[in-house]
């Protein structure tokens, strides 16, 4: 027969069964709150209009109805995720929660991007923003920092001036 202390030890561990009970936490609200914005988002990708060119081989519809599924995807993944993991205490390894001052500068820096973006141009405005970013975030690599924000940018130009064959604003440069 076992004691009354072995008894609170092992329901303290998780009971009987060996295990947490799973749980409905962080990472499944988050995919099942993404889940239905992506719905939504899908939704209305659906109801853009066709284009008045004729025969085009790739629609308007084509890249939010792509951003739209794999949203989706990444949704059910992190909301299936979420409902596997079970209750477990916090241990000292855990990382820190994310400073909220980190969350407003680059909300900040995200909000000037968007008023420049026509302004300054893609290139110059986005540039910008990824070096202001990146270099908040982690002030230890500049030419690093300088080298994503000036490769990003080039990469998402090329990708839709030369695959989508949408003009970005050229700002000052143009």
């Amino acid at each position: 027969m076992r004691s009354s202390s072995e008894v609170t030890e092992r329901s303290s561990e998780g009971g009987e069964q060996g295990g947490a009970p799973p749980r409905f936490g962080g990472e499944a609200a988050a995919g099942a709150i993404m889940l239905l914005f992506a719905l939504a988002y899908l939704l209305t990708a659906f109801f853009i209009p066709e284009s008045s060119f004729g025969d085009v081989a790739v629609g308007p519809k084509a890249v939010p109805v792509a951003i739209g599924v794999a949203l989706g995807i990444a949704s059910v993944a992190l909301l299936v995720r979420g409902l596997r993991a079970t209750v477990e205490p916090p241990s000292e390894d855990d990382a820190p929660p994310q400073d909220l001052r980190k969350l407003a500068v680059v909300a900040l820096l995200l909000l000037g991007y968007i008023l420049v973006f026509v302004p300054l141009g893609y290139a110059i405005s986005t540039t910008l923003f990824m070096m202001g970013a990146t270099t908040y975030l982690d002030r230890e690599h500049l030419l690093r920092n300088a080298i994503y924000a000036v490769v990003f940018s080039a990469v998402v130009y090329s990708i839709f001036v030369f695959v989508f064959g949408v003009q970005l604003p050229a700002g000052i440069l143009g």
